[in-house]
């Protein structure tokens, strides 16, 4: 998964990586130096990413 995670666009892949260990829209927008707003669509926009990535791999189907 963390191989799937790296290779996405560096610009989602922190923000993710922050979504994923619990972090706030908020905290992330801060942490990231974004709006919350993008903050919110470079999650969204990497979580789909990641899921496609990882269906591709054969790592099941995920439930949106």
């Amino acid at each position: 998964v963390m191989a799937a995670i790296d290779q996405l666009p560096a610009r989602r892949r922190l923000p993710l990586k922050l979504h994923l260990q619990g972090y706030a829209l908020g905290e992330i927008a801060t942490l990231t130096g974004v709006s919350a707003e993008s903050a919110r669509k470079l999650v969204t926009r990497g979580l789909d990413e990641l899921k496609e990535r990882l269906r591709s791999l054969g790592m099941g189907e995920f439930d949106d």
